[in-house]
C-alpha cells in the first residue's frame, strides 16, 4: 500500500488545468472545460461574487510612520549691518 506523502507527490506529472481563452489564467480545467476563475465554459455571464474584493471594515491598517529626516547643516550668511 503507498502511502499520500512525500513519495506520492513525485508521481504527479498531469495538468489539471490550463490556460483560459478568456481570462488568461491557468485556471480551466482541463477535463471539465471549466475556469475556475471566470467561469468560462459554465456560464456565459462573467463569474464574480459580492465577498470578492471587499475591503475591510472596521480594521486598523499600519500605518506609515514617518520617519526623522537627517539632520543636515544649513549655512546661513550672516548679514552685517553697516554703519
Amino acid at each position: 500500500m503507498t502511502s499520500k506523502g512525500t513519495a506520492a507527490f513525485g508521481k504527479r506529472q498531469t495538468k489539471t488545468h490550463i490556460l483560459c481563452r478568456r481570462c488568461g489564467k491557468r485556471t480551466r480545467h482541463k477535463r471539465t472545460g471549466e475556469c475556475a476563475s471566470c467561469g468560462y465554459g459554465k456560464s456565459k455571464k462573467l463569474r464574480k461574487f459580492n465577498w470578492q474584493n471587499k475591503k475591510p471594515v472596521g480594521r486598523k491598517r499600519p500605518h506609515s510612520r514617518k520617519k526623522p529626516k537627517a539632520k543636515t547643516k544649513k549655512t546661513k550668511a550672516k548679514k552685517t549691518k553697516a554703519k
